[in-house]
Formats: C-alpha cells, sequence, structure tokens
C-alpha cells in the first residue's frame, strides 16, 4: 500500500514539475513573441515617433484695439469655444497641442500653455491702435524655428501702427515660413477685404465677418474647422522630422536688423511693449521693456483721435 502511494505521489510531483516547466516555457515564449511585436512596431514607425511624442502648437492671435470694445464678452466666449474643441489629440498627435494667445494693440502680450487644457480664462482689455506687423514679428521672433506651427489671426481693423516691421518683410517671413517650415496661417478680418488684405502677407486662407456677436461666432466655427485640418496636416509632418528638430521647439530664434522704410507716418522707435505670461508666470523681457502707452504718430501731436488714423483701429 505504501509503495503504491509512494508512485502516486511521484506520479503528482513529475506532472506539477512538467506543468511548472511548460507554464516557463509559455512565459519565454510570449515574451519573445512581444518582443518580436515591439520590434516591428519600432521599425515601422519613423525615430522621431519613437522618442518626441507629436504635439502641434497654435498661435491664437486677437486683435484688442480699441475699436474691439463692443466685442469683450463675444470675443472671451469665443475663444472659450473655440479652445474647448481644440483640447483633444487628433490623428497623428500624441498629445493635446500647444497653445499661445497673443493679444496686441499697440503693444503685445504672450500666454503660453504647454498644453491647451491648462489655459486660463481669456481676460479681454481693449485699447489702443493696431500694429499687426509688428505682432507678427514678435510671434516670428519667439516661435520663428519651430516647424508646422499654426497661427490664427483675428482683427477688426487693419495696421496702422507698427513700427518695426512693414507689409513687405512680413510678407517676405510668412512665405518662408510656410515653405520652408510648414507653417499654416488663417487670417479673419471684419471692416476689410480679408482675402486683398491676407493676400498681400502672403495667407491665402482667409474670411471676411462682421463684427458684430453673431458674426464673431460664425467666424469662430470656421476657425475651429479650420484648426483641426491643420493640425492633422502638422502632426504628420512633425512626426517624419528628426528627435533633434522636434526637441528644438520654443528656443528664441535670432533676430535680424532688418528695418521698415522711414515715412512721415510711419516713425521707427523700437519694437512694441512685450510682456510674456507662461502658465501664470508673469515676466518682462527686460530687452524690449514692459507695456506702456505711447504717443504713436509724432506728426499728428497727442492724443490722435480715430478720424485723424489711418483707418479702423
Amino acid at each position: 500500500m505504501t509503495s503504491i502511494t509512494n508512485t502516486h505521489t511521484q506520479t503528482i510531483n513529475r506532472e506539477r514539475s512538467n506543468s511548472v516547466q511548460e507554464d516557463s516555457e509559455m512565459a519565454k515564449i510570449a515574451e519573445e513573441v512581444t518582443s518580436e511585436l515591439r520590434a516591428v512596431e519600432s521599425s515601422s514607425r519613423p525615430e522621431s515617433a519613437q522618442t518626441v511624442p507629436v504635439q502641434t502648437h497654435l498661435i491664437y492671435v486677437q486683435d484688442r484695439s480699441g475699436s474691439m470694445h463692443g466685442l469683450t464678452a463675444a470675443v472671451e466666449e469665443g475663444f472659450e469655444s473655440w479652445c474647448k474643441t481644440q483640447e483633444e489629440p487628433v490623428e497623428g498627435e500624441d498629445l493635446s497641442p500647444r497653445l499661445t494667445l497673443v493679444q496686441f494693440s499697440h503693444d503685445v502680450e504672450i500666454q503660453h500653455y504647454e498644453n491647451i487644457k491648462e489655459r486660463e480664462p481669456l481676460h479681454f482689455k481693449t485699447f489702443g491702435t493696431t500694429s499687426l506687423y509688428d505682432c507678427l514679428a514678435t510671434i516670428f521672433d519667439e516661435y520663428g524655428n519651430e516647424e508646422g506651427t499654426i497661427v490664427l489671426i483675428n482683427t477688426d481693423g487693419l495696421e496702422n501702427s507698427s513700427r518695426r516691421w512693414s507689409k513687405e518683410m512680413v510678407g517676405k517671413k510668412i512665405k518662408e515660413l510656410t515653405e520652408k517650415k510648414k507653417w499654416k496661417f488663417e487670417y479673419s478680418g471684419a471692416n476689410q477685404d480679408s482675402w486683398e488684405v491676407g493676400n498681400s502677407i502672403g495667407i491665402t486662407n482667409t474670411q471676411d465677418y462682421v463684427a458684430t456677436p453673431i458674426g464673431l461666432s460664425r467666424a469662430m466655427l470656421v476657425q475651429r474647422n479650420t484648426s483641426l485640418n491643420y493640425r492633422h496636416e502638422s502632426a504628420n509632418h512633425l512626426r517624419n522630422m528628426t528627435p533633434e528638430a522636434r526637441r528644438a521647439q520654443s528656443q528664441p530664434t535670432p533676430t535680424t536688423q532688418e528695418q521698415a522704410p522711414h515715412s512721415d507716418d510711419f516713425m521707427m522707435v523700437g519694437p512694441p511693449p512685450l510682456t510674456r505670461v507662461h502658465t501664470n508666470r508673469v515676466y518682462e523681457n527686460e530687452d524690449l521693456g514692459s507695456p506702456v502707452e505711447v504717443p504713436l504718430f509724432p506728426s499728428f501731436g497727442v492724443g490722435m483721435s480715430r478720424s485723424q488714423s489711418m483707418g479702423p483701429q
């Protein structure tokens, strides 16, 4: 009886040993298969996609000159609504986009967020004139080395007070960024022929809107779809870049010494005031100085009225 019991026990132990061995072999096979699948997946993707996540960059440019005063609530609500439609990654993106909000009149304020979901509500305050060219020059200084950046411009009037860059300089830079770095631009304008104005500086995607809350809301709806399409295209471009190029995002770009031509009503007095706000941290550019009110057309004298200016603010 004892002999039978021992034999049975040995059989059970052998079966357990075989089971453990089989489990070990299966685990080894599973590990090898997993490694092979990872290798296949890695080899089928560009190196950049393996090392640096794909994240597009939206730059939202908002005119805050005095003539925008009646649209304060519509601008704040429209911006927040637009942001919500851009929060989730689109096909080709690994992360939600970065967001840079640029507000301008005769000065420039930049608020940058590494993720659009981290944004703060827009507090829209209107004042001053319309220095669109200088605003774009500041954007090019800050982000001009990037690839695939998306710029959406919103204004209710014509350029009338830039001191750094001319229309020709802006057009030349936009052409360069569009062709060489695959930047994308959209221009939305009220009280003007947006197609003519946009094309004069190299922007072919334009739309007119009526400067009312309803008109602005309709323009924002178009911008929502434009942004989503642009993000998809930019993500594909970024995915094929090298890791080194991807890591270069957000590094300041050396500026040139180019200056716009001087005329009686176009006076070069240095760069516009600039304030940056990066994820709740405010600081002033030591070279450019803090935002201040300055007379822009000395030949007209201080206290220039809208009727004396060069068009809508």
